[in-house]
């Protein structure tokens, strides 16, 4: 008898679907990687995106304080560091997508700080106004902002160092708050610096006759090199500039020291007498050219000269400067200054003749090194004139 055992074959389906379960464990573990990157990315734009308002936000508040310092500082009156930090300076919310907590760098809440670093100083200015130097002070202004009601507290702070000061304009061979026309008809050279703070009109008569300029030369509005075009002479252009850094540029207007109304009739002011009720030592006082002079001239209408001392750390801030020359006339004795004399000339423009008072530059220094009083006060303080007419 034959029996035949059938052969078993073993099951392949628990293979599959032990193969099929490790694939799908490995797409799962794929999938949530996959998911876990995207949520990362997505926490971490969303972080960066929430610095970048935060950021912004605390360079709103420092511009803010920015704006009040340079509206005052333009009308001569910039206050104290605690003035700018207050609320009041803060930047209004309004309108933003988010709020933000603005504090110090201490963390007190709803503040700015605002220092102003070491004393007022003359200092040389930076690369645009190369060769210049100015009277100022650096301020640091800093602020830091909070987002509020966020899943992430990511403040940003921002700070910036803004240095407020006078530049006198007696540092430039010639400075025009207007259109600067300069047409010379024999050839020019001008050596030192010049600034227009609208539109340059220049150029020499002739090939052979050109206008020069050998240092910096900047304008505000344009520039040209022919006559103005409001100028009834013929117009002459050609290569009559030759400035050192290659062609005359485009600068920065410089704001006269009366305030926002920088118009001419306005601007002269500074060469006048100062207004009353400012004080000539303050930032305003010192704009005017009269506060600054160590000696005045006057020249009364009576014809009489005199010569002042001026000192504002004393009082009275003005004293006599006793005259160096007696002249006796038919018995009377008259006093005057050996370096000042009085003269007349006849304006045919104006059609008038000019009382005007002359002064002999050799003569004053040879007062100054020479005469008692003279050397007195050069000891005290390098002299600046001031002619009062």
């Amino acid at each position: 008898m034959r029996i035949t055992t059938p052969f078993s074959r073993c099951g392949q389906a628990g293979f599959a679907l032990l193969i099929t379960m490790i694939f799908l464990a490995i797409m799962l573990v794929a999938y949530a990687s996959l998911m876990n990157w995207v949520s990362t990315n997505s926490h971490i734009t969303t972080r960066n995106n929430l610095f970048n308002e935060s950021e912004a936000a605390a360079e709103s508040a420092t511009e803010s304080v920015l704006a009040a310092m340079m509206r005052d500082f333009n009308n001569q009156a910039l206050n104290s560091a605690a003035s700018y930090a207050a609320a009041t300076n803060l930047p209004s919310q309004s309108g933003w997508p988010g709020t933000f907590l603005f504090s110090d760098t201490n963390g007190t809440a709803n503040a700015t700080s605002v220092t102003a670093i070491g004393t007022k100083g003359w200092s040389a200015l930076p690369a645009r106004y190369n060769g210049l130097y100015g009277w100022g002070q650096i301020w640091d202004i800093a602020s830091t902002a909070t987002p509020q009601n966020t899943a992430d507290n990511l403040s940003a702070t921002v700070d910036q160092q803004v240095w407020f000061g006078t530049i006198p304009i007696f540092q430039y061979a010639i400075f025009y708050n207007m259109d600067l026309e300069i047409n010379p008809g024999a050839a020019m050279t001008i050596n030192g610096k010049v600034h227009s703070n609208d539109t340059i009109w220049a150029t020499g008569s002739g090939a052979s006759t050109p206008l020069t300029f050998s240092n910096m030369v900047d304008y505000v509005t344009g520039y040209n090199d022919t006559r103005s075009t409001n100028d009834p002479s013929a117009a002459r252009s050609g290569n009559v500039v030759n400035a050192l850094s290659g062609s005359p540029s485009v600068g920065q207007a410089l704001s006269m020291p009366i305030g926002t109304n920088n118009d001419p009739s306005v601007v002269i002011s500074v060469l006048g007498l100062p207004p009353a009720g400012i004080a000539p030592a303050s930032d305003a006082g010192q704009s005017y050219v009269y506060n600054n002079a160590d000696l005045i001239v006057s020249n009364s209408a009576a014809g009489t000269n005199y010569v002042y001392y001026q000192n504002f750390n004393t009082t009275p801030s003005q004293s006599l400067v006793p005259p160096d020359v007696t002249n006796v006339v038919s018995g009377t004795t008259n006093y005057a200054y050996s370096f000042v004399t009085n003269v007349t000339f006849y304006d045919y423009r104006e059609v008038k003749t000019v009382q005007a008072v002359q002064l002999n530059v050799g003569k004053l220094n040879t007062w100054l090194t020479t005469s008692t009083s003279g050397k007195t006060l050069n000891h005290r303080s390098p002299t600046d004139l001031m002619v009062e007419g």
